[in-house]
């Protein structure tokens, strides 16, 4: 019996070996940490070996798990939505008025992003703590909070650094701060 490399999905690698022992080929393959035999495999079979369910169950589970997450998507948008005139109006309290049309589009975009405005509500927090006078150990101990990837950080920075004039600043304070606690630990 002689191994053979398939590449794809479960389903895709089940099939070519299905289509393998059609042509007559006794092959097996690995999939996983799994071993798939082309004398007896069956979509259902390898699905329940690696899955824990069967092919059609499995595709449901699948269709289940998109509808939940289009709802949720469809939930997020319409919070994002409902945020809006708030984030404006918070945004336009540390904006320069020349920026204001350009603090809109930035609002509009975000919401319809990824993370539906979350980096917009990250970013008003952290101008808001700094102008109400916040230690720059509080904000980084709020960015932190926020748990952001790195680049969720760096568009906040940026959303930050072209919006709040204090921006700038505030960016540089954290990264002296930061700088000074790694020397002293």
């Amino acid at each position: 019996m002689m191994k053979v490399e398939l590449r794809g999905d479960l389903d895709k690698v089940v099939m070519d070996l299905m289509q393998l022992r059609k042509r007559g080929y006794d092959v097996y393959c690995e999939f996983g940490k799994h071993i798939l035999y082309s004398r007896d495999v069956t979509l259902d079979s390898a699905f329940l070996e690696i899955k824990g369910c069967t092919y059609h169950e499995f595709l449901r589970k699948r269709r289940q798990e998109f509808r939940q997450y289009r709802e949720e998507e469809k939930q997020a948008l319409a919070f994002a939505k409902a945020k809006y005139p708030s984030w404006i109006e918070r945004g336009h309290k540390y904006i320069p008025e020349e920026l204001w049309a350009r603090w809109e589009q930035c609002v509009q975009k975000r919401i319809r992003d990824l993370y539906h405005g979350i980096e917009i509500e990250n970013s008003l927090a952290i101008i808001e703590a700094h102008a109400e006078g916040k230690s720059i150990e509080e904000i980084i101990n709020l960015i932190e909070s926020q748990n952001t990837s790195g680049e969720s950080y760096d568009l906040i920075e940026s959303i930050i650094t072209f919006f709040y004039p204090a921006g700038n600043e505030l960016f540089q304070q954290i990264t002296e701060y930061k700088n000074q606690s790694k020397r002293l630990s």
